[in-house]
């Protein structure tokens, strides 16, 4: 028998957004969630990064309890083949919510569901679902780069995944991260309604309160009146690392004597074997890179974006949100992107930084080369419209979308 007002949350990641979304929303229903419940299918490093990391007291307590996930149950979800890790996050999400008793189960990472929903692997009865897509593909969103048969073919694959994922009885809100997917779905697609745009938001607003130095960041390392560069975050392939370091060793002397390249991140092991065979074979590269490979603290975070002259996105190809956006202009700080995609599309709108096409070397290091000059840097600052990106992404404008989309489907 399941509980009214009992909503599990599953996530079995931990190296990214996931601690800081979780504790929002743990946050944001204690506050204003009267007579709901919330379990959390999880793994123990993730709570431990929220106290660690965030600085939160993260006890469980009559509203909030944990379900513990396995180290075994873990790794099923997050290594080998995408089908194998979506089957085994459905299996293991569908045991921990019946044993949760939960009336709601949320996924705070939805996109890997598009397959067990759409082909209905036994989830047509039970306990209404939901979840928090990152990377919708499909949309008129177009960056001004040619589309490859890869990206038509990917877009017609996620057409029909999404249209037979939203027509599940049990999917109750399909929430996007990206500000335009809801118009396209409502507009498109079978059962769009069920779409509902979440804010990215700004995990924490800079306050300046427990900013802190990291501790392996020296103050008195050579050249700190350099234009510094910050590429922080989970740094994976994805972002671009290994391609900004080519990039920035195909500058000339004069150019890399005036940068510091700050990587700030916890290295995944391919990434971090690109970095060092990079330092080895471009000797230039070690004296403009200062790397910290590990997880930094929100306050850690703060200080570095605030002490930067241009916050870094060289993602490749990237489909999806990136919180990197929200925190660069909280802190008024222009970044230099990929003009592919969402990323792109809101550098350009809302006038963010530079957007170009990085895979090409030549438009990246161009673009690092055009930001060593101060009067281009304070033109970007001034023309960004930061209040108008910024508005609606809270913490509390998060939770609240979240909570009153989820209301309808709880019986409190």
């Amino acid at each position: 028998m399941t509980e009214s007002g009992h909503v599990l949350i599953f996530e079995p990641e931990y190296g990214g957004h996931q601690p800081s979304f979780v504790r929002m929303l743990v946050e944001h229903v204690r506050s204003h969630g009267p007579g709901m419940r919330l379990t959390l299918a999880v793994p123990g490093r993730l709570i431990e990064r929220i106290r660690e990391e965030e600085s939160s007291d993260f006890d469980a307590d009559d509203q909030v309890r944990y379900h513990l996930l396995s180290n075994d149950d873990t790794e099923r979800c997050v290594a080998g083949p995408l089908p194998a890790r979506s089957l085994a996050r459905w299996r293991i999400f569908s045991s921990a919510l019946k044993v949760s008793k939960a009336e709601h189960g949320h996924f705070l990472y939805f996109d890997h569901m598009q397959l067990p929903l759409a082909v209905r692997a036994r989830p047509t009865h039970g306990p209404s679902i939901s979840g928090i897509l990152f990377r919708p593909s499909i949309h008129e969103i177009y960056s001004g780069e040619r589309s490859t048969l890869s990206d038509r073919l990917r877009e017609t694959r996620k057409r029909v995944l999404y249209s037979l994922m939203l027509r599940n009885p049990r999917l109750a809100v399909a929430f996007s991260l990206d500000p335009y997917f809801e118009d396209f779905a409502r507009r498109k697609l079978p059962s769009g309604q069920k779409v509902v745009t979440l804010p990215d938001p700004l995990s924490a607003l800079p306050s300046g309160d427990g900013c802190s130095r990291p501790m392996d960041y020296p103050e008195d390392r050579p050249g700190s009146d350099r234009t510094k560069f910050l590429l922080f975050g989970a740094l994976t392939g994805r972002k671009g690392v290994a391609e900004l370091l080519e990039a920035v060793a195909s500058l000339p002397d004069s150019a890399r004597s005036r940068l510091e390249i700050v990587l700030a991140g916890c290295m995944d092991e391919s990434t971090r074997g690109q970095v060092g065979s990079l330092l080895e074979r471009h000797a230039g590269l070690r004296d403009c890179i200062t790397i910290i490979d590990r997880f930094l603290t929100t306050g850690e975070l703060e200080w570095l974006v605030s002490h930067c002259d241009v916050v870094l996105a060289p993602y490749q190809r990237f489909v999806g949100s990136s919180g990197t956006l929200v925190w660069a202009a909280a802190l008024q700080k222009p970044v230099l992107a990929q003009s592919y995609g969402l990323v792109g599309e809101l550098v350009r709108r809302f006038q963010l930084g530079e957007a170009v096409d990085t895979q090409s070397p030549d438009a990246l290091s161009g673009a690092v080369a055009r930001l060593l000059d101060p009067s281009l840097r304070a033109r970007l600052r001034h023309e960004m419209l930061r209040d108008q990106f910024l508005a609606g992404r809270t913490p509390h404008d998060f939770g609240d979308t979240w909570l009153r989309a989820l209301r309808p489907h709880l019986s409190i």
